[in-house]
């Protein structure tokens, strides 16, 4: 079913920082240094014996890098640094694959000592201190090892295999199932238009990161669309997303491939679970249901972007009419065509039985 449109929000790149910025270069990287302390210049490589904590502790002291574990634990939220460091104007960067992807810069500081967490994936991690950006690591870095032993992350990179070639998708209508009446990765596979069977969603990142994992399709191994969810009373919203041109994921024309399961049900027409059998939709007003069943139907704005005032509903006019909100109801082929038939309407949302 869909809705009226939403706003969209800029993507900025999910890098969170608990504190405004600190004087250290993070580098995820498919080959890391050896393990232990690495000092600037000249100065040789002392290896250091670390236990497996929970934190990247991190000095930066004279100009010399230096971590206490060799063995980082990642958390729910992803990676968490303390630092302590002597610089008057730190600098944060963060590689992800040898690729700088975010730069955070804190005008003002005032101590020496930051916590902060990054959302950057299990592996080899390199660290370095400094004052600048910089656009990759040097030679005066330490490396570590983030291990993921209760699974946290979502293993997807964050970010479309095409590249540069996609395009944002803003829905006119925007498209939503019910949340307790449907598997939310196959409904939103039934919701999105120009998905096709062989198309996968995860949740890559981690889970209570910034954005929570972040919802993603997989097609061929290859990641294609990202997207956005939002949760209004009882319905999930498929809000907007960012696909691969070439897809035909959210294209001009594209349908939605299936139905999703709603919670009414009619006379004569049960209700139907279109993840079990084959469904037809009915769709009648909200007063005219509940002629026919006895039943109210809550009257709820379009969607998250119409949030009524719960002191003074009626003021916004955001709450529709029993006669204008639809009600979509699936039932057997047989038992949908019965009453359109009987009652000469109900086979789509112009045709509604008002």
């Amino acid at each position: 079913m869909t809705g009226d449109p939403g706003s969209t929000r800029d993507r900025s790149t999910k890098t969170r920082l608990l504190a405004y910025g600190v004087g250290l270069t993070v580098a995820a990287v498919g080959v890391g240094l050896p393990l232990g302390l690495v000092k600037f210049g000249n100065d040789a490589a002392k290896p250091s014996a670390g236990a497996t904590s929970e934190v990247v502790n991190v000095t930066c002291h004279r100009g010399v890098t230096e971590v206490s574990e060799q063995v980082v634990r990642v958390q729910r939220d992803g990676v968490h640094f303390h630092l302590e460091t002597d610089f008057e104007k730190p600098v944060v960067t963060t590689f992800f694959d040898g690729r700088r992807i975010a730069t955070g810069l804190g005008p003002k500081f005032e101590g020496t000592v930051y916590d902060y967490a990054l959302d950057i994936p299990p592996g080899p991690l390199t660290v370095e201190c400094g004052t600048t950006e910089v656009e990759k690591a040097s030679e005066g870095s330490v490396s570590l090892e983030l291990q993921d032993p209760a699974g946290f992350y979502g293993r997807y990179d964050e970010a479309l295999s095409c590249g540069t070639e996609f395009f944002e998708w803003v829905p006119r209508e925007v498209p939503f199932f019910y949340s307790e009446d449907n598997p939310i990765r196959d409904a939103v596979l039934r919701t999105i238009p120009g998905v096709t069977p062989e198309d996968r969603v995860v949740f890559a990142g981690y889970p209570d990161g910034e954005f929570g994992g972040q919802p993603i399709i997989v097609r061929d191994e290859q990641v294609v669309g990202l997207f956005d969810l939002g949760t209004y009373d009882d319905r999930t919203f498929v809000l907007h997303g960012w696909f691969c041109s070439s897809s035909g994921i959210g294209a001009e024309g594209a349908r939605a491939p299936g139905l999703t399961a709603t919670p009414f049900s009619l006379p004569n027409a049960p209700r139907c679970d279109p993840y079990v059998d084959e469904c037809a939709p009915i769709y009648v007003s909200a007063a005219r249901y509940t002629e026919l069943t006895g039943d109210d139907v809550e009257l709820v704005a379009p969607g998250p972007w119409a949030r009524c005032d719960r002191d003074d509903p009626a003021g916004t006019g955001c709450v529709p009419d029993a006669e204008e909100m639809i009600v979509q109801v699936l039932a057997s082929p047989t038992a949908a065509e019965a009453f359109v038939k009987r009652y000469d309407c109900g086979d789509g949302e112009d045709t509604a039985c008002i």
